[in-house]
């Protein structure tokens, strides 16, 4: 992969997963849809992740509120493409029950119940382990021929304020589980964070509270 612009260090033009976050307000969101569209250039193919349930991407370009399906947003000059998901948790959750228990129809039925939402709601940790674990799979998919699916991958984050919670997965997983297929999951996120595959963007104003909150982050 190339730098898309000038001034970015190697390890940052080698990073295939980035994360945006900042503090309310600063254009987080509008900065990690500038930064997706900059990476689809020379035929990339990129994904812009939304885990807040905003719709700000679908704003931003307008179009429908996302789906928890990936679809393209944005064709790029030179052949790229710019595909976004919208990560509904209850739905990540149900998808989970599929891949690692089988139990996809006892899963809906407790969704119609409730349950789901009830269980995403009493454990917060859960939440995370879920929705960094899709942006995982993302990450990770391969086509038949054993190319990345996508070539980066884009996170709209949380704001400043609760980012650092939600990109800690060792501490929620201490929380939820010592053994089992969600443990083995969240160990292979902590990899991917802790990889040099991973970036994080601070987006920030030049006002007092963006900045300070920017700097304790960075600290």
């Amino acid at each position: 992969m190339t730098i898309p612009h000038a001034g970015w260090t190697d390890e940052l033009a080698r990073a295939r997963l980035h994360f945006v976050t900042g503090k309310g307000g600063t254009g987080k969101t509008t900065l990690a849809a500038a930064l997706g569209l900059a990476l689809a250039r020379e035929g990339r193919r990129v994904l812009l992740i939304e885990v807040e349930g905003r719709q700000g991407i679908a704003q931003l370009f307008d179009t429908e509120p996302l789906p928890y399906a990936e679809q393209r947003i944005a064709s790029v000059p030179g052949g790229g493409e710019l595909r976004a998901l919208h990560i509904d948790v209850e739905a990540a959750l149900l998808e989970y029950f599929e891949m690692f228990y089988n139990l996809g129809f006892a899963g809906r039925t407790l969704r119609r119940m409730g349950a789901i939402e009830f269980a995403t709601t009493l454990a917060p940790g859960l939440r995370d382990v879920l929705l960094t674990g899709k942006i995982k799979e993302c990450v990770g998919r391969t086509e038949s021929d054993g190319r990345h699916t996508y070539d980066a991958v884009v996170v709209d984050s949380p704001p400043t304020g609760r980012v650092v919670k939600f990109l800690d997965v060792t501490k929620a997983l201490t929380d939820l589980a010592k053994t089992g297929p969600i443990r083995g999951q969240a160990e292979g996120v902590v990899r991917l964070l802790h990889s040099g595959e991973t970036a994080v963007h601070l987006a920030t104003l030049l006002e007092e509270m963006p900045v300070r909150e920017t700097v304790e982050l960075g600290h």
